[in-house]
């Protein structure tokens, strides 16, 4: 039988934290003035800001936590990164974290891999149980990272989701008193008549919309585009010609992705089938590897559904033995032809999404759930998902002398749909250009990609004490695709940082920050 010792108790209970279970800590705090001094203010709470509030308080730079205050619109920490924990009709107190955003990363990419590995310690595992290399894995032009990809996991191997580095940010900054408040919106920015820096004050709304202004010495904002558009006084504070740089999207395919027809529709969607018999891992043996072969091209099956699979990327449980009671223990990892149960990827694209984002209720909320009780339209869905599954795996099956009438449809399906028109939860938007410079594709005489970075860092001019970090801020050229990670929000925090002067931290690879940080603000 397995031990529990304190620390893995402790991740466990910051598991339980991850996934919404929010509203047992004292989370959000109501503001209780209406004008708050935050000396150091965060407005967002993705990986870049929850990182910038960590690291002030981590390093020392800030010797009480309580001078740190951040604010997130949203019931929920990450942002982009979305772990979501599933738990099936069926289960037994069975959970599942899910990833409905961003999942895996590199330890060769400095950022979050020192962070995750040397610094908050966490367990990872080959997110391919092959492991192979990832920038062979990915084929992506500009990738040239190596060692393989990983993800988070618990003790027993099971998925934590890549969330679970943000909440251990989170929980050390909560119990030396930072100020974090959830569902609180930054909606305007304004002047309050002084020079030089801390005159930028923030008006924030409460989810009980009364709104309140906020005045701090250092301001961090970690939004997308989409979002710091909408803030009243933004586009006044940044001036016309950094406006037209922060405003400026363009999708330029490298010519790899334009020879296989690929063309970008107004979502990017991820779906994830629960099934109680992990038919691809118990019947069929397969735990690794994609189907079609082409990532991110779905196919259409018979029935009209679009599929794009990965048999790695759902979280699973597989028996492996049983305890002194007879009760099964469950592993995480991937054990061809044992019982196991869990979720599989049936697409992830950002082409023939209509099918699936169809469910989407509202924009802001990327996450659907669709269950057969909840409705005809749901019920209809999951059966045909399930005979498209069958559909394409049954030559598979024969070959296996395997009768797909003896596997039970999905139970439930969970979609995220992240928005590509500007509206509500966005994907990525960033601006890749293909023929001519940056200049000319963003319309601003003179951008180029450095000037770009400098501008978007600090986006109300390198004194006002304003600070910009989000993924959507990379500017470059089509041939350099490089996919969406953390690590670019990362590295603007981190050069933010060191505008402030606060130092590398002693944990992170020097060549690395030399290279990624000390030479970009050169």
């Amino acid at each position: 039988s397995m031990v529990m010792s304190s620390p893995i108790a402790s991740l466990l209970l910051l598991l339980l934290a991850w996934g919404g279970a929010h509203a047992t800590r004292d989370l959000p705090r109501e503001l209780d003035t209406d004008a708050l001094n935050c000396p150091f203010a965060v407005a967002g709470a993705g990986w870049a800001g929850v990182y910038f509030a960590y690291r002030l308080f981590e390093s020392g730079h800030v010797a009480n936590a309580s001078d740190i205050c951040l604010f997130e619109k949203s019931p929920r920490f990450g942002g982009r990164t979305f772990s979501h924990k599933v738990i099936p009709d069926s289960a037994e107190g069975d959970a599942y974290v899910t990833e409905l955003g961003a999942y895996r990363f590199s330890p060769d990419m400095h950022l979050p891999g020192d962070l995750i590995l040397n610094k908050l310690k966490l367990e990872t595992e080959c997110w391919d149980p092959g492991c192979p290399d990832a920038a062979e894995a990915l084929d992506l032009p500009a990738f040239n990272y190596h060692a393989p990809l990983q993800k988070l996991v618990d003790v027993y191997a099971e998925n934590r989701g890549y969330g679970s580095a943000i909440e251990a940010m989170i929980m050390q900054l909560q119990e030396n008193d930072a100020r974090i408040f959830l569902g609180h919106k930054l909606i305007g920015l304004q002047k309050d008549g002084r020079d030089g820096e801390g005159n930028v004050t923030m008006t924030i709304e409460t989810s009980g919309g009364e709104r309140r202004t906020v005045s701090s010495t250092k301001l961090f904002l970690n939004l997308p585009r989409a979002s710091l558009r909408g803030v009243e006084g933004a586009k006044d504070l940044m001036g016309e010609t950094v406006f037209s740089a922060f405003n400026c999207t363009r999708m330029d395919l490298p010519d790899s992705f334009a020879k296989k027809n690929i063309v970008p529709q107004e979502a990017l969607v991820k779906s994830y089938a629960y099934y109680e018999d992990a038919w691809w891992i118990s019947k069929l043996g397969i735990t690794d590897g994609s189907f079609p072969k082409e990532e991110f091209i779905p196919i259409v099956t018979k029935n009209g559904v679009p599929i794009s699979l990965h048999y790695n990327d759902g979280p699973v449980k597989c028996k492996i033995g049983e305890d002194e009671e007879g009760k099964p223990i469950w592993t995480g990892k991937f054990v061809p032809y044992a019982e196991c149960k869990g979720l599989l990827q049936t697409f992830y694209s950002f082409t023939n999404v209509s099918w699936y984002d169809r469910f989407q209720k509202d924009p802001r909320e990327p996450l659907v759930e669709v269950r057969k009780e909840h409705g005809e339209m749901e019920a209809e869905a999951l059966a045909k998902l399930h005979d498209a599954m069958m559909e394409t795996h049954s030559e598979l099956f024969r070959k296996k002398n395997v009768s797909t009438d003896s596997i039970s449809p999905p139970t439930v399906m969970v979609i995220s749909v992240w928005r590509r028109d500007h509206i509500g939860s966005t994907a990525p938007t960033k601006v890749y250009y293909k023929k001519g410079t940056l200049a000319s594709a963003c319309g601003v005489e003179g951008l180029t990609e450095k000037s770009y970075a400098q501008m978007l860092l600090t986006p109300f001019g390198a004194d006002a004490g304003v600070f910009l970090a989000n993924n959507d801020y990379r500017a470059t050229e089509a041939a350099q695709m490089y996919g969406d990670w953390a690590e670019e929000s990362l590295l603007m925090s981190e050069r933010a940082l060191a505008m402030m002067g606060v130092g590398k931290p002693g944990w992170l690879n020097e060549t690395y920050y030399q290279k990624q940080v000390a030479k970009q603000l050169m």
